[in-house]
């Protein structure tokens, strides 16, 4: 059997984006010349750009962007990425656009990646009171794993609900943001849950690699955290509309320690499992989390 030893041009914009990302995470002292001069240039950076995990649903908690590198005996050297990246200034009061282009690549082993994927989603709000808000979120998205020649485009439309007063918040809790100034020095938590129906056709080099699906879903996160620490569970089943079809599923768990006040850079270990068509798959990574 023939080796390739190169990484491919996906691969390649995914090391590129990766240096990019630590030259930007990595905290230095310039400053911007607007008027307010206390801003970094990371700091104008984040108002326009976000980065974190790559994502089946835009209000999944907000993970950061993992990327590790692996190496057993007698085995090749692993790398993995996993990240999104969002343009989140096409913001209004009760309407958002937000493009993305999202990348996750695993260098060898059975689960070699290749995959881009780049897309539209949306949100607007049906409904916002002072103790509660709920919001629709259309998406559009293509994507092609250029190891397995497998490309999908799927579009879906889900639903988010907070209620944020409840005895446990129904709220994406990864958002909360901590001032780091010792008074707010406390536990924070939260359920988020989302449901939805999604289609997809996918195209693929074998005749098992073509399908359509007309699916229903349910995702359910739960957040908790406190200053630098903070642990994610994420469950997600999703069933075809045609019963005699079996389900997917997926779970996952991460612990995430942050080095720095603004949360940018941190320490991540993260378990995974999913299930689809009577396939299952398992996984285990560490490694360095980057997040604006």
């Amino acid at each position: 059997m023939n080796k390739t030893y190169g990484i491919g041009i996906p691969a390649f914009a995914g090391m590129t984006s990766l240096i990019l990302f630590i030259v930007l995470i990595f905290p230095f002292e310039a400053k911007s010349q607007d008027n307010d001069s206390t801003k970094s240039i990371i700091d104008i950076v984040q108002e326009y750009i976000e980065l974190r995990r790559a994502f089946d649903d835009n209000s999944e908690s907000t993970k950061p962007a993992l990327f590790s590198y692996s190496k057993k005996d007698d085995e090749d050297a692993i790398y993995k990425i996993d990240a999104a990246i969002l343009y989140k200034k096409l913001d209004y009061t009760d309407f958002a656009i937000a493009p993305f282009v999202q990348f996750e690549y695993i260098s060898g082993g059975k689960d070699r990646k290749e995959k881009v994927k780049g897309g539209l989603t949306f949100k607007y709000y049906l409904y916002r009171t002072k103790n509660s808000a709920g919001k629709i979120e259309p998406e559009v998205s293509f994507w092609k794993d250029f190891y397995s020649k497998r490309e999908l485009f799927e579009a879906k439309l889900s639903f988010n609900p907070t209620f944020p007063n409840f005895a446990i918040p129904i709220m994406d809790a990864s958002k909360v943001k901590f001032k780091y100034n010792g008074k707010d020095n406390r536990w924070v938590y939260g359920l988020n849950p989302t449901i939805g129906f999604d289609y997809q056709r996918q195209t693929g080099p074998k005749k098992k690699d073509d399908f359509k699906t007309y699916d229903s879903f349910a995702s359910l996160s739960f957040t908790v955290k406190r200053y630098y620490i903070q642990f994610d569970l994420t469950g997600r089943i999703e069933r075809e509309i045609n019963p005699s079809v079996n389900y997917g599923y997926k779970y996952e768990g991460t612990a995430t320690l942050y080095l720095d006040e603004k949360e940018r850079s941190s320490l991540n270990a993260k378990f995974e499992q999913e299930e689809r068509d009577d396939e299952r798959k398992r996984r285990i990574t560490l490694g360095l989390g980057l997040k604006l």
